[in-house]
């Protein structure tokens, strides 16, 4: 005899912030890490250290995404670029970092942007319109990075973040 579920499950994240949907959340993407065995970077294995160090960015990543409504490539970008450095492939470093921070932001933004929209906090035509146009710029921002080399990359990265830290700053 089957019984009936009195109450749908809740989700991960619902709208009390369950704790422990959180948790388990987390545990799921914690378990997909460490069974990491990178075929993009041969013999880059991601070591106990690197992990701990990827996890504390990431938390720290979502947590001021969701504070100051930033995606969070700005505190990946330079972690994973030392990381993978110390992987042994300074070569590619910049771009792997660069393009792991742009998947990585989906979620992170996501997240931060539902709690957001909960509070009513966010306007989506202007959404919308940035958006798409980011869409664009993204393609080709992405497809001009694969042509340029690292110290490029690097300089336009810490130029950016430089420049920004000097016009909200005043």
């Amino acid at each position: 005899m089957a019984i009936a579920r009195t109450k749908p499950p809740k989700p991960y994240f619902d709208s009390q912030g369950n704790l422990v949907g959180h948790i388990l959340y987390i545990d799921h993407f914690g378990n997909l890490i460490t069974d990491i065995k990178s075929t993009d970077l041969p013999g880059g294995d991601l070591t106990a250290t690197y992990i701990s160090i990827l996890l504390a960015t990431g938390a720290g990543a979502g947590f001021a995404s969701g504070l100051l409504g930033v995606g969070g490539g700005f505190i990946m970008v330079p972690v994973m670029y030392s990381v993978i450095g110390a992987m042994g492939f300074p070569d590619i470093a910049m771009k792997v970092a660069l393009g792991t921070s742009l998947l990585v932001i989906l979620p992170t933004a996501m997240s931060g942007a539902w709690r957001h929209n909960k509070k009513k906090a966010v306007q989506w035509k202007t959404a919308l319109v940035l958006g798409l146009c980011g869409l664009g710029g993204g393609l080709a921002g992405s497809t001009l990075a694969t042509y340029l080399p690292e110290r490029a990359l690097k300089a336009g990265f810490g130029g950016l973040v430089l420049a920004i830290a000097i016009w909200m700053g005043v």
